[in-house]
């Protein structure tokens, strides 16, 4: 069973933007799209709940909602990650229909970004711009970059929470000492007073001057 006996995935509406300014892929389409999001078909394969067996059209992006989106052409290696060979082995149900759909010999739409609002708000160039530069980053230099900026924050995250201990410590009467180039908390040892220095009641705490005596000479 093929798509032809299903007939042809409908065209999805297609938002009132020159977009041939961008590009076009290997069959001459515009190399990106903005589409309403519910009217953008897939094709997927299986026992259907009504009895049917084959192939139909449903909803690419039924998560996204009634909004318009942009879209940018992809070849079916881009797409799968595999040749058709590989893919239809993969992808192929027990009851003999690929689940995903057959092979997508001329590409497919890749959802980029979800409009909010109007597309015509402005914003299309510059979100094209960057979609187009993110393709030729070195994967590499990105790697490195990433951690790079993982341990920057985990730098950070360490500084402002040892901060946040300095600070809390502080309230409590604690000091510090610069040690290693790291400041370091210790307690200030109290003074031992008599009750008369301090102006507390001496009477019926005898018992009590004798423990602070004694340990106080340890």
């Amino acid at each position: 069973m093929s798509i032809q006996s299903i007939g042809e995935i409908p065209e999805p509406t297609h938002y009132p933007f020159p977009m041939a300014r961008f590009g076009t892929n290997p069959y001459g389409e515009n190399l990106f799209r903005i589409v309403f999001a519910p009217s953008v078909r897939t094709i997927v394969g299986g026992e259907f709940s009504d009895g049917y067996l084959g192939y139909r059209a449903r909803p690419a992006h039924r998560d996204v909602g009634q909004h318009w989106i942009l879209e940018k052409w992809i070849s079916a290696y881009e797409h799968t990650g595999m040749d058709e060979e590989t893919y239809n082995i993969t992808y192929r149900g027990t009851n003999g229909m690929i689940v995903t759909g057959p092979y997508p010999h001329r590409g497919i739409y890749h959802l980029c970004e979800t409009f909010a609002g109007s597309p015509g708000d402005g914003g299309i160039e510059k979100l094209v711009a960057l979609i187009l530069q993110a393709k030729k980053n070195d994967p590499v230099k990105n790697r490195i970059a990433l951690r790079e900026s993982v341990e920057k924050a985990e730098r950070d995250e360490d500084a402002k929470r040892f901060d946040r201990v300095k600070d809390a410590m502080s309230a409590y009467g604690i000091r510090a000492a610069n040690i290693g180039g790291h400041v370091k908390k210790t307690k200030t040892v109290p003074i031992m007073r008599t009750a008369n220095e301090l102006g507390l009641p001496v009477r019926g705490v005898t018992n009590l001057n004798k423990e602070m005596t004694k340990y106080g000479n340890l």
